[in-house]
């Protein structure tokens, strides 16, 4: 198998990428909310699920999940 310059230096700029946009999405959420101005309109930080019970939010979850892998 043989790899190139090119392909090394694809690789080290996507690790790079992958990387920073985890910092940037854990650590600097809250700057992240305020540039995009995500919080506007919302009075409460709870979400309101109705009279779903648990079980059906974890099948909900299980689902979504499932859906993407």
């Amino acid at each position: 198998m043989d790899i190139d310059a090119f392909s090394l230096i694809w690789i080290g700029l996507t690790a790079i990428v992958v990387v920073g946009l985890f910092i940037l999405l854990i650590f600097k959420s809250d700057k992240v909310v305020d540039l995009l101005r995500l919080d506007k309109g919302f009075e409460d930080d709870s979400i309101a699920f109705g009279n779903l019970s648990s079980i059906e939010i974890v099948k909900i979850g299980t689902l979504t999940m499932s859906l993407h892998f």
